[in-house]
């Protein structure tokens, strides 16, 4: 068999992100060389995400770029594989020539068969869904050494109308209990000080095979005290006192929850297909913040959704400022193919939508300038992840990776990239906090 090297782009979520890295672990094990620099692959695969239009834009703008290197570089081929050209297969092949396969989300598992034949000269679309393709275990992690995501379940089931991942991925199917936990265990072997549980929706884990989300966390935290397990996309209405009593029960739980809410308006949650109500998110607010009063809570929430009215926006708006996130996403409205919301009424311009949210945007700012204030003055266990321009950089368990802010910790003593220390406060800003190493003769944890 011919040796090849092979490049891997990967765009979007943290999910997309552990599918490339199990297409990288079939490489390495084919025994084709993985090799960085796009100009000197034989063969670039680019993992895309389509889920918004800026991601969709992202995805094609990757393409044209990788198209520029092939007759002026060693590079031959390029596939694509994932969200995007799941959902556009058809059209990327008849379109963008430059492509020579188009694969979808569920083609990884076979990606050197897929690479062999773009190579033997095969031009072809293979995008279909098969749900029995749910996860792998063996990876190449992309991320640093300490940290590491780990997926729980494929697809999702919710069919919230503005959201086209059912149709990408179909619907949702969780892995196995055991299979996650041997993951967890082999990752801890490797030196990973910090796991994140992904999936569309991890709060559903467990449904369809008689496990939950709780049941697991309990089993995975147990695995290693000196392992932070943090838990992303848990939905308002699943927070369940079972749910929280593991989080009491183990403090390696992060004191995190990313809820994402979309909105408050119960009219415009029913449009969504949302299945939580105002009244139910404001009761899951207050019973976190009840047996957590520490617990740092982020969510989202889009604005100009169709229907959308300034009564609506108002009510979204009142909610930020009397109910307090920590962190805050908002995204304007993105309106895509194949969704129900396509086709809603009384769709909202979009100068209207972005003024949204900015608005909220703005609002949000000053309410976690203020939170992050209040934490001057505390201690906190870090993770130190890196030193940059005198400083080393890290997060507590307030913060997670590629998304929310950092904490700049001065020790005058080195410090070791990928271990806690105790770290105490003694600035804020909007974002970021500053610290200093307590005890720095015997602080390492």
């Amino acid at each position: 068999m011919n040796k090849y090297k092979i490049g891997l782009v990967s765009l979007g979520c943290p999910k997309n992100e552990v599918d490339a890295e199990v297409m990288l672990k079939k490489i390495a094990e084919s025994g084709h060389e993985i090799e960085n620099d796009p100009a000197k692959c034989d063969v670039v695969i680019i993992n895309t995400c389509g889920f918004l239009q800026s991601s969709k834009q992202e995805a094609i703008e990757t393409i044209f770029e990788m198209s520029d290197l092939k007759g002026s570089t060693n590079l031959k081929k390029i596939i694509v594989s994932g969200c995007f050209s799941g959902r556009y297969s058809q059209v990327i092949y008849d379109e963008m020539p430059e492509v020579d396969t188009v694969l979808g989300v569920s083609q990884y598992p076979d990606i050197v068969s897929h690479v062999e034949r773009c190579l033997n000269g095969e031009r072809y679309v293979c995008a279909e869904i098969n749900e029995a393709i749910i996860g792998e275990s063996g990876r190449v992690l992309t991320t640093p050494p300490h940290r590491a995501y780990l997926k729980i379940s494929e697809g999702c089931s919710n069919n919230c109308t503005y959201c086209a991942i059912p149709s990408i991925r179909g619907g949702m199917r969780s892995r196995g209990e055991s299979e996650i936990l041997d993951e967890a265990k082999l990752l801890i072997e490797k030196g990973v000080k910090e796991i994140t549980l992904v999936a569309q929706d991890t709060t559903r884990y467990g449904e369809d095979i008689g496990k939950s989300l709780a049941g697991l966390l309990d089993k995975m935290a147990s695995i290693d005290k000196n392992v932070w397990i943090r838990v992303l996309y848990m939905y308002p209405e699943m927070v369940t006192d079972e749910l929280l009593s593991v989080y009491k029960k183990h403090e390696n739980i992060c004191r995190y929850m990313d809820i994402p809410l979309q909105h408050v308006s119960d009219k415009i949650l029913k449009l969504m297909n949302r299945h939580a109500n105002k009244a139910g998110i404001i009761e899951t607010y207050h019973k976190i913040k009840t047996a957590f009063p520490e617990m740092t809570l982020r969510t989202t929430y889009i604005t100009g959704f169709p229907g959308e009215t300034q009564q609506d926006f108002d009510e979204l708006a009142e909610f930020v400022s009397k109910y307090p996130f920590d962190n805050v996403g908002v995204f304007s409205y993105s309106r895509e193919e194949g969704t129900p919301a396509y086709k809603m009424k009384n769709q909202v311009a979009d100068k209207v939508k972005d003024e949204r949210r900015d608005l909220l945007l703005q609002y949000q700012s000053t309410i976690s300038e203020d939170l992050m204030s209040e934490k001057v003055g505390k201690k906190y266990k870090v993770l130190v992840e890196s030193r940059e321009n005198g400083y080393y950089v890290g997060r507590s368990q307030d913060f997670t990776a590629e998304i929310d802010g950092e904490i700049l910790i001065e020790s005058s003593s080195e410090l070791a990239i990928g271990e806690f220390y105790d770290v105490s406060i003694t600035a804020s800003s909007m974002y970021d906090l500053q610290g200093r190493i307590i005890n720095e003769n015997d602080n390492r944890k």
